[in-house]
């Protein structure tokens, strides 16, 4: 009887796919978010903290790629069609690299070591905080998106918030400026897909 209902009332895997990567974007969204936190105020964290959010964000894209691969061998259910899927995938690909990287430089993070250098980490603090949420918002709106399979809602621009990190004297926001950069490019990228191809008809 179980075979029978599975023919009759098949659960394709387009009707939890949207789930599946949404969750994707919210592990992602804690993971980075906490990154850039753990980095404009190195000590507050615990590093166990930051190797389970990690492991969250691989688990969620260990189960966004299997729905994805699934999602290809069904009919077809637009919006959410397996191009799509796939795009979503590349996108947060981009971002689990930059995480990694972002990760490494949280843990090797030096406390100030004089009162000129705390003035300095408190002004790169703060930009870092405003980045941060710009970007927790925007990964919401995201996850938001793919639950309900319309395009997002407008995004704070993040890319004059990163840029202002350039400003910023090395050597560390030498570094931090490239990742943000490319942080910011992937999740860009994220709403750009979903804004394009989840067009309301």
């Amino acid at each position: 009887m179980a075979l029978i209902a599975y023919v009759v009332w098949p659960t394709w895997e387009g009707s939890t796919a949207p789930e599946k990567l949404a969750r994707l974007i919210e592990t992602h969204r804690d993971y980075a978010v906490t990154l850039l936190r753990q980095i404009a105020h190195p000590g507050q964290l615990e590093l166990a903290r930051l190797r389970a959010l990690q492991g969250a964000a691989r688990r969620a894209r260990s189960d966004a790629e299997a729905s994805t691969a699934r999602l290809a061998a069904e009919p077809a259910q637009p919006p959410l069609t397996p191009p799509v899927a796939v795009g979503v995938m590349a996108a947060v690909g981009r971002l689990a690299h930059v995480e990694l990287a972002l990760h490494s430089l949280a843990v090797s993070q030096p406390r100030p070591a004089s009162d000129a250098d705390v003035e300095k980490s408190e002004v790169v603090a703060r930009r870092i905080d405003v980045l941060g949420a710009a970007l927790g918002a925007t990964m919401i709106r995201l996850s938001v998106s793919l639950r309900t399979l319309k395009p997002p809602l407008a995004i704070p621009e993040l890319r004059p918030l990163q840029a202002a990190l350039q400003n910023e004297p090395p050597p560390l926001n030498a570094a931090l400026a490239g990742l943000t950069d490319a942080l910011v490019d992937a999740v860009n990228t994220l709403d750009a897909i979903l804004r394009k191809r989840l067009k309301v008809t």
